[in-house]
């Protein structure tokens, strides 16, 4: 609901950012005044940029008398680019020209509004100037109204930006252009993309030890908001205002603790939802730069008083608001009339709640703003409608709210009108319509618990994944105080032997008349040191037989793991649970093979493929119990692999045959699976899968994988320095050329 505080925000960030000023919050009147008796110098030209802002500012993006306000803000940035030109004050020239360039973009003139820029932007090109160029880019990114369109214009904008930052190296700006690119996705309603810049953007910020990170919290918090992950978005909430206190950076503190507002409203905790508006709409009336965002506040602070049972309070704070801050355009008085409508209808007053409410559309109607709230006031007239039985005019008016772009509101919200228009759709009987509209609210209800559950999966998954790289490198550490060990007895053991034959040396030299004795001296020592040799080849021996063990261990843990997965599918009834447990036992029994294989041999390190793969492979269909109408035909060369290449290849043939198995040949029609290693004339070897089933989409091919079993393959391989081909070729083929140990 909050959704169009973004492109406000984004304003405000725009202008400091690239002019690194403070907004002062004066009002039109003040800057008039401090104009018209200021000199024709640069401050004169500063009150000129100011007044200019606070013309487009006042209304945000609302485009009602736009004509005068962008006129009057057009001709003060016209009056500041002729002052700095004849005072040869290049800097405030091209502000000038960027300030012009955003007036015509936000009124909708593109063609103009870039022509400024543009004039700016190669004049720092050609001057070499490419920090300068960066930060114009980036404004020109700010100043595209995405209420008019503009997704490819804006995006192409701020990415010619990141490309300069990121030749400058600076991450900083590169993140801050990543923030509003993110923004910016965000408001065509691509949250995913949205959140994983935003988390990009929060550790590039965190590296490079940059202390402001509000922004990026709050852009967390309302993406998650919309995507109905309220947990997170208040975690993220409370992270912005905590921050924000801390770096004492209050500029835009009233969206903020709007956003905080929202996030426990939705989390029903209303006592927390009043006390963050009440603190919001304190600072936006003290402030009093724009009515509607008044109005608004005030219509959501009222409907959590409504909530708390305190109507009559609601009312007064309404009609209190109204007095203070009198309504003029359209847009105000259709936010003013439908806070009455709340409150009128908390109190059973219905007629003056009609009255306001069918008063709240039609100014809706006659404003030419269109967000998200006007959707909702579709919504508030039908539930009224609908709560006193007027269901075809309910039904109207949640039909106009369902035809309106779904990407500007929450989840949460959309879902709700869609149960209320099957509400309406029922209560006149046009069936047909009220079935879709419960899918719809199914569908997106359904969306909103899968997406919680895949969080959750996924936090599991790092938790998993930081517990087993913590464990991989304890067992490194360990590996290597071994090593370290094994090293230093070495070298004792041949500075032993060393001395020894250096003591014997200047025996023989010393004693050469003593022939006898020296003789059996010798002697002595020759049976010492065949002594140590016998020694030393019983401990070679012995070490060879505690690497075997490990294999024997390691392969017996593997079956462990496989029993107690068994176990564990016994108790489960999801068919999808059930076949990862499987999958899981089946790439556990690739690898217990190939440990199997080692402690089997002579080679402690190396693997025959031509004695693993059949084996793999007749594991495989007893564990499928392989209809006997798909055949396997092998030709695998005599290779011998280190275990490093061995256990990823055993993985990929793993899911590899297993996919085959299983989708190639449906309804158990006849095929053949053909699996081939062998060494290429280049000196790479190749392994070939290949069945001659139905093949694979084309969707697999074309693009990037994004199945477990693809993203598994695809690691593999680069784990090897192997190079993946996968293609319908009379099948399925899958080939994977590397260079062997």
């Amino acid at each position: 609901m909050y959704r169009w505080l973004v492109c406000v925000c984004s304003l405000v960030w725009a202008y400091s950012s690239c002019y690194a000023q403070e907004p002062v919050f004066k009002s039109s009147k003040e800057l008039r005044a401090l104009l018209k008796a200021s000199k024709p110098d640069t401050n004169r030209i500063k009150l000129q940029f100011e007044l200019g802002n606070s013309y487009l500012d006042r209304f945000g993006f609302v485009l009602e008398q736009h004509n005068i306000l962008s006129d009057s803000a057009i001709t003060l940035f016209k009056e500041a680019l002729f002052l700095s030109d004849s005072l040869q004050l290049d800097s405030y020239k091209d502000q000038s020209l960027c300030l012009l360039g955003n007036a015509y973009l936000r009124i909708g003139d593109v063609s103009k509004g870039r022509e400024y820029f543009m004039e700016v932007i190669h004049k720092l090109r050609i001057e070499g100037n490419r920090q300068k160029e960066a930060r114009t880019w980036q404004q020109l990114g700010y100043s595209y109204n995405r209420e008019l369109g503009n997704y490819d214009p804006t995006l192409l904008a701020f990415q010619n930006a990141l490309d300069l930052y990121r030749e400058l190296d600076d991450r900083d700006n590169e993140a801050g252009v990543m923030l509003k690119i993110a923004d910016h996705h965000f408001a065509f309603g691509k949250f995913y993309l949205a959140e994983k810049e935003l988390l990009w953007v929060l550790d590039t910020y965190l590296s490079v030890g940059h202390q402001k990170l509000y922004d990026t919290y709050y852009m967390l918090s309302v993406v998650n908001r919309y995507r109905g992950d309220f947990d997170k978005s208040l975690f993220y909430a409370e992270a912005c205002i905590n921050n924000m206190e801390q770096t004492k950076d209050i500029k835009n503190a009233e969206i903020f603790y709007g956003e905080l507002a929202l996030v426990f409203q939705e989390l029903g905790q209303h006592e927390e939802s009043i006390k963050w508006y009440r603190k919001d709409l304190d600072l936006i009336t003290k402030k009093n730069r724009n009515k509607s965002l008044i109005y608004r506040t005030t219509g959501l602070l009222a409907l959590q008083l409504i909530k708390q049972g305190k109507a009559s309070e609601a009312m007064l704070l309404v009609t209190d608001i109204n007095k203070k801050f009198k309504p003029v355009t359209p847009l105000e008085l259709a936010t003013v009339a439908q806070n009455l409508g709340y409150c009128h209808e908390a109190m059973l007053d219905y007629p003056k709640a009609e009255k306001y409410y069918l008063e709240m559309i039609d100014q809706y109607n006659k404003s030419s703003y269109d967000d998200g709230f006007q959707t909702l006031a579709y919504r508030d007239a039908g539930n009224f409608f609908l709560k006193t039985k007027k269901n075809v005019l309910a039904q109207y008016f949640l039909n106009m709210a369902t035809s309106k772009e779904e990407t500007k509101l929450p989840r949460s919200v959309i879902k709700d009108i869609y149960l209320s228009n099957f509400k309406a759709d029922s209560a006149v009987g046009n069936y047909l319509s009220a079935i879709a509209s419960f899918q719809k609210y199914k569908s997106l209800n359904d969306t909103i618990f899968n997406d919680k559950r895949n969080k959750q999966l996924e936090e599991l998954q790092v938790k998993y994944e930081t517990a087993r790289k913590e464990s991989e490198i304890q067992q490194l550490s360990n590996n290597n105080m071994v090593q370290e060990n094994k090293l230093k007895n070495s070298r004792i053991l041949r500075n032993s032997i060393i001395s020894v034959a250096l003591v014997l040396i200047g025996i023989i030299y010393y004693r050469y008349h003593l022939k006898q004795k020296t003789n059996k001296m010798l002697a002595y020592s020759q049976i010492e040191i065949a002594q140590k040799n016998r020694h030393l080849e019983r401990l070679v021996n012995e070490k060879d037989w505690l690497v075997k063990e490990i294999h024997h261990r390691v392969k017996n843990n593997y079956q462990m793991v496989m029993g107690l997965l068994g176990a564990q599918s016994g108790y489960l009834k999801h068919e999808e649970a059930l076949t990862a447990i499987q999958e899981s036992k089946q790439r556990i029994q690739a690898l217990s093979i190939i440990h199997q294989k080692l402690y089997q041999s002579n080679n402690l390190s190396a693997i025959n493929m031509k004695d693993y793969v059949p084996e793999l492979v007749e594991f495989l269909k007893f564990s499928y119990n392989q209809d006997p109408k798909i055949k396997f035909s092998l030709n695998i060369e005599q290779i011998i692999l280190d275990h490093s290449y061995a256990i990823p290849l055993g993985l990929i043939l793993n899911e590899t045959i297993t996919n085959s198995i299983k989708y190639a040949f449906p309804g158990k029609s006849e095929g053949t699976i053909t699996i081939s290693l062998r060494n290429t004339k280049k000196g790479q070897i190749e392994l070939v899968i290949q069945d001659n089933g139905v093949g694979i989409p084309d969707r697999y091919t074309n693009k990037a994988p994004n199945s477990m079993g693809l993203n598994l393959i695809k690691g593999l391989c680069e784990d090897i320095a192997g190079v993946c081909t996968l293609e319908n070729k009379g099948g399925t083929r899958i080939s994977i050329l590397f260079h062997g140990s």
